[in-house]
């Protein structure tokens, strides 16, 4: 987890550094594959209606927020 964080850091620099605003990331093991290397770093943008549908309450089973 701690590797996550430190890739999370890193991303936001280069991102802040190319004026690319970040309006929510999530940190963490979400539906992991079974003897997977690496990470997966996902990037949209975002519209209105988006950035409201993320930002809404979401509870299932690999993923809570809100």
């Amino acid at each position: 987890l701690m590797e996550l964080y430190i890739m999370n850091r890193r991303v936001k620099q280069r991102l802040d550094d190319i004026g690319v605003s970040v309006h929510a990331t999530w940190v963490g093991n979400y539906c992991t594959s079974l003897e997977m290397a690496g990470a997966s770093l996902t990037l949209e943008h975002l519209d209105g209606e988006l950035e409201a549908l993320l930002d809404h309450p979401c509870d299932c089973a690999m993923f809570r927020a809100g």
